[in-house]
């Protein structure tokens, strides 16, 4: 079995299942910290909501309200928490199953409040998944509440979509709209400008896939069942025969991105789709990741006539400074061969159409191009990241008038040799300034964030400690503590 995340190893080694009642809040867990695991921030950024998995003892999970270093409000909840998100009032959270009590992985949605000045999260509804339809792992929403759809990745590639009745929440829906081959994709971004979903894979044990440059030159002839000449975003070696071809959409590849159009998804009932009922619309959505980037000019990797340079392990997505980009973390061990160019933040901007168009029952499908451009935004081979990084959560704000990110890079020992832990705080827009903090103690073992633009200031999780590093980000400076909360 791969080495795992220590993150994610919570649920696959200690027991992981979520509890299907909910529980009410509870003397066990009160205003600590336990196994934190995911962090946001209230719709108006004033408060830091943090998750709490509490993986270790069968006492409740939590999320844990903090206004600045001041605990505020917890709301016991189903342990083993994975990630949450929030859309206006709506607060959304994935729960890991929990099987020493048999209890199913549950999407659970709550409402926030602030009565009289105080802060307030009530339980409104819960969707539980059996382990072979969903292990619900991350749950993305528009950030638009004009529109209101979200969406959950399942650990074998199912994908869930709902959508909020913001007038009232109870009335809100969750249903299964697509079976793809098992891949992970947990790095999501809805458009709420074009209503699209892309979801790019990831990888959570140990790598054992890298970036690769392969050729397409040729295209699979269903008429006569051969390869022809032509590019078609498929590397070859996936289209050689009737047994790759059929071994490709029944499997799929690490190397493919969804690129799902939400309004045929709502427009169909949020109906399911599998390879078996629909292949030909299955195989529209599932699109090539490919990129080639340049630092100081020169391009990572030197391809030969026809090679695209393929990518996998995409590990977070958030929305760009723009309708018209999102941002990626792309990790990779950084060894000879396995990856060596990744750990970078990248900007991917729509430049082209990115739908498929239907003819006579067939797909045409743009190439990914042709529709994407992919820029590194922090990385830089060596200039802002090391060795010894593997990028993981990142936040995006604006301080000073300038753009900035706030990336957590997370080498942990149960997936490497030797620990190492960071983040940095870097401007998107001078690439030789940056503001990192680094460890290599369970201490401080960082690895994912929030900024509170109200506040100005970055909550950065501690997985290992249970704690959370209150840090105040100004430009041109080192990063300031302002507080470390237990």
């Amino acid at each position: 079995m791969p080495r795992i995340y220590p993150y994610f190893a919570v649920f696959l080694f200690a027991i992981t299942l979520f509890a299907c009642s909910e529980k009410q809040n509870s003397p066990s867990i009160g205003l600590s910290i336990a196994n934190p695991m995911d962090i946001t921030t209230s719709q108006d950024g004033r408060y830091f909501l943090l998750l709490n998995a509490n993986s270790s003892v069968k006492s409740p999970g939590s999320i844990l309200v903090l206004d600045g270093d001041k605990k505020v409000y917890a709301k016991d909840i189903a342990r083993l928490g994975r990630r949450i998100d929030t859309l206006g009032s709506a607060i959304l959270v994935t729960a890991d199953r929990e099987s020493d009590s048999g209890a199913k992985g549950q999407v659970l949605l709550y409402e926030w409040s602030e009565p009289n000045g105080g802060v307030n999260i009530a339980p409104i509804k819960s969707w539980s998944y059996d382990e072979a339809t969903c292990a619900p792992y991350h749950v993305v929403t528009s950030k638009d509440p004009s529109y209101p759809l979200f969406a959950v990745s399942c650990t074998n590639g199912n994908l869930l979509v709902g959508k909020l009745n913001m007038g009232a929440l109870a009335q809100s829906s969750l249903q299964v709209v697509r079976k793809y081959p098992s891949q992970l994709r947990n790095a999501m971004y809805i458009d709420a400008k074009r209503h699209l979903l892309f979801a790019f894979p990831t990888q959570v044990g140990e790598p054992s896939v890298f970036d690769a440059s392969l050729p397409d030159k040729e295209i699979w002839n269903a008429a006569t069942q051969g390869p022809v000449t032509g590019e078609d975003d498929i590397p070859d070696a996936f289209q050689q025969s009737t047994r790759t071809m059929r071994n490709l959409q029944l499997y799929g590849s690490p190397y493919q991105f969804v690129m799902l159009d939400l309004d045929i998804v709502e427009n169909a009932g949020f109906s399911l789709q599998t390879v078996t009922t629909n292949p030909a619309l299955i195989a529209s959505e599932l699109r090539w990741v490919y990129f080639n980037l340049e630092n100081e000019g020169t391009p990572d990797v030197h391809l030969s006539k026809g090679n695209k340079y393929y990518h996998t392990n995409f590990v977070e997505a958030r929305p760009g400074f723009d309708g018209d980009s999102f941002y990626l973390s792309h990790s990779g061990t950084g060894a000879v061969n396995q990856s060596e160019n990744a750990n970078n933040l990248i900007e991917v901007r729509l430049i082209g159409n990115p739908k498929a168009t239907l003819t006579n029952g067939v797909y045409t499908i743009p190439l990914t191009r042709n529709y994407l451009s992919f820029t590194r935004k922090y990385g830089f081979q060596g200039v802002q990241t090391k060795s010894d990084s593997y990028l993981q959560g990142f936040s995006l704000f604006t301080l000073e008038g300038q753009r900035m990110a706030a990336v957590n890079s997370f080498r942990d020992i149960v997936l490497f040799n030797s620990p190492s832990y960071s983040i940095t705080v870097a401007s998107l827009e001078k690439e030789t300034w940056f503001a990192p903090q680094t460890s290599d103690s369970f201490s401080h073992s960082l690895f994912r964030s929030a900024y509170s633009p109200v506040t100005q200031q970055l909550a950065v999780l501690s997985y290992h400690s249970s704690s959370v590093l209150l840090l105040q980000p100004n430009l041109g400076q080192a990063l300031q503590t302002v507080a470390e909360i237990h």
